[in-house]
């Protein structure tokens, strides 16, 4: 699939915010292309999400709550969080399974986002929340982080106003 075809995070929000059904497609899409240095951690350089995750995450979903917390905004910012985290956390409490969770840190929010490595293959977001300092140390402090940014939030921020 060439590049012109790929979905993108933009096309698959557009698709979740419009939709009235309550139907959404479970398939993933391919939303970020991680730089060497992160693919080489997580041995993966693709990240897919679905419209149903976007869905859950927003609240579109009976039975789920959502994150309200969660913008337009911040599902748009997921290629560029996933590129740059500032740390990646392994779950390693799920044998089975390959779980990391990557944090993204700026100056506002501290935000996760839980990938896994499905039986297909495919890694695929499966949630997406904001977190406390608590939190984020408790996590921290009861799994490894298998990789740690040198970057501050406020140098990230600022290349990526540059791009």
């Amino acid at each position: 699939m060439n590049k012109k075809n790929r979905p993108n995070i933009s096309y698959i929000l557009k698709k979740v915010n419009s939709n009235s059904s309550g139907i959404f497609n479970r398939d993933s899409q391919l939303i970020a292309i991680l730089p060497t240095r992160i693919a080489r951690i997580i041995c993966t350089r693709k990240i897919y999400i679905s419209e149903f995750v976007v869905a859950k995450i927003k609240g579109k979903i009976q039975g789920f709550e959502g994150h309200p917390k969660i913008t337009d905004e911040l599902i748009l910012s997921l290629p560029t969080n996933l590129k740059h985290p500032t740390q990646i956390i392994e779950d390693t409490r799920k044998h089975h399974r390959k779980e990391y969770i990557f944090i993204a840190i700026n100056p506002l929010r501290q935000i996760i986002v839980e990938v896994e490595r499905k039986i297909s293959g495919r890694t695929e977001i499966n949630s997406i929340f904001e977190t406390t300092p608590a939190e984020l140390k408790r996590l921290e402090g009861k799994l490894p982080t298998i990789f740690s940014s040198s970057e501050t939030p406020s140098s990230r921020m600022h290349a990526s106003i540059q791009k």
